[in-house]
């Protein structure tokens, strides 16, 4: 895989952290709150930028401003590097650039040279370390770092495995509003995980707050406790709203459990096409269950061939591998499949 697709997938690198429009002077995007300390450095920048006219003048400004030691500037120029833009991509300088500003306290820039040192990409896999850089990120309340510092101590990576520690850290940045974390966070107290007291009612609250910025696996987690009345009054038709936002999304649990919702009301059609959409994503059930309508003509047309397709269907073959998602495999297991 290319050092390109190594950020864009594997980093996370993301419209959250950058900006690639042409349009652009900078990657910067204007709600970054940067904290005081950086004011000057991103005023200089930013003043530097502002009658750039073209990709290359724009590069070697930013070179120039790194060089000078701007903060931004390094991670700027890191980034160029990481994703190919205006620069051929390369992992070594990348990461370079980017260890510059995390020395210099850049709390974005020490989030991504944790994951770099995680990954092994641009330098040795050095676990350690990227715990290390992690809780830097971390201690400057960056919600995704808390939340990422939260999973180096439930799997014990550079670090002695703690629950405790990792459901502390779950819940700072849930209170942040990241809503992953607070997908985990009510996860952790729906199941009693990680030593965690059940409280479904503040499982489900949580669950609420991250489906309303249209988080797929909280919208799924909600509304598969609104369609059976766990810690919420049932409520299938809202349910199956939820799922569908969900499923929409390209969320393969979701799909999968949609293709439920609507197999058990009946809609056979629309069952086998989100079994569909679920299988060839890789979701093992969802493949068996398709292969089972093909094999009785249940909401498509009979066919043996196209049964044995989906009951042997290669993983290898799907567009997306299932998702190995800190969530219940199926979380509408209590409902009737096909």
């Amino acid at each position: 895989m290319g050092f390109f697709n190594n950020f864009k997938k594997i980093l996370g690198v993301d419209q959250e952290n950058s900006s690639k429009s042409k349009s652009n002077k900078s990657y910067f995007i204007k709600d970054m709150n940067l904290e005081s300390v950086f004011d000057e450095d991103y005023k200089s920048l930013s003043s530097s930028l502002t009658n750039v006219s073209s990709d290359d003048e724009l590069l070697s400004v930013i070179k120039s401003k790194a060089e000078q030691g701007s903060v931004l500037a390094q991670y700027e120029l890191g980034l160029c590097y990481a994703l190919g833009e205006r620069v051929e991509s390369n992992s070594g300088i990348a990461f370079t650039w980017l260890k510059k500003s995390a020395e210099n306290g850049f709390h974005r820039a020490q989030f991504l040279l944790a994951r770099c040192y995680f990954f092994g990409t641009g330098t040795a896999q050095d676990f350690c370390e990227s715990f290390k850089w992690m809780k830097k990120a971390a201690n400057q309340e960056m919600p995704r770092a808390q939340y990422e510092l939260g999973d180096f101590y439930k799997l014990g990576k550079g670090i002695s495995q703690n629950y405790s520690e990792a459901v502390k850290l779950y819940r700072l940045a849930a209170e942040q509003g990241y809503s992953p974390a607070m997908n985990m966070l009510g996860w952790c107290l729906e199941e009693g995980l990680l030593e965690v007291t059940k409280d479904i009612n503040e499982a489900v609250n949580w669950y609420y707050k991250a489906a309303s910025k249209e988080y797929a696996p909280a919208q799924c987690n909600l509304a598969s406790c609104m369609y059976i009345g766990t810690g919420i009054t049932k409520n299938r038709e809202e349910a199956k709203k939820y799922m569908l936002a969900a499923a929409k999304q390209g969320y393969a649990l979701a799909q999968n459990n949609l293709a439920t919702m609507y197999y058990n009301d009946g809609d056979y059609s629309e069952a086998a096409k989100w079994y569909r959409k679920a299988a060839k994503q890789g979701h093992k059930g969802a493949q068996q269950k398709l292969g089972k309508c093909y094999e009785e003509g249940t909401g498509v047309t009979k066919s043996n061939s196209e049964a044995l397709k989906w009951y042997n269907f290669d993983q290898k073959n799907a567009k997306v591998v299932y998702q190995s998602n800190p969530l219940k495999f199926n979380s509408l297991s209590i409902i009737k499949t096909c």
